[in-house]
């Protein structure tokens, strides 16, 4: 598992729901699939080969949380696609949001999982 590579992905989500609610994506994003916590590198893996560490409490926690991201970030492509570019920026940019904490959390597990030698 490269773990700056699933990093800067699941970072760069930030900026394509930005551009996407600006209008200036330059891509259609398809907000079911983003919506699915399987088909990223990461969640390939989670639900691939990092299986084999589905009895540590922190992988099963990092698979909850990076489902939960992936459905907040498709809750806010779903604002931008109803017309409501400003409240999905406003959820972008807002720390305390919940794309946000996700956000942070998901890092912050794919980091202790990268220190304890679990991401293979």
């Amino acid at each position: 598992m490269d773990i700056a590579s699933a990093t800067k992905a699941h970072n760069d989500w930030k900026l394509r729901l930005l551009n996407y609610s600006r209008g200036t994506a330059g891509e259609k994003l398809d907000l079911q699939a983003l919506g699915k916590d399987n088909l990223c590198m990461l969640g390939r893996w989670l639900h691939g080969e990092g299986l084999k560490h589905k009895s540590d409490g922190r992988f099963q926690k990092l698979t909850e949380i990076h489902a939960a991201f992936h459905a907040s970030a498709a809750s806010i492509g779903e604002l931008v696609a109803r017309g409501q570019s400003a409240a999905a920026e406003a959820q972008l940019n807002s720390v305390g949001s919940e794309f946000n904490r996700l956000s942070f959390r998901l890092l912050a597990f794919l980091r202790d999982l990268e220190a304890r030698n679990l991401l293979d």
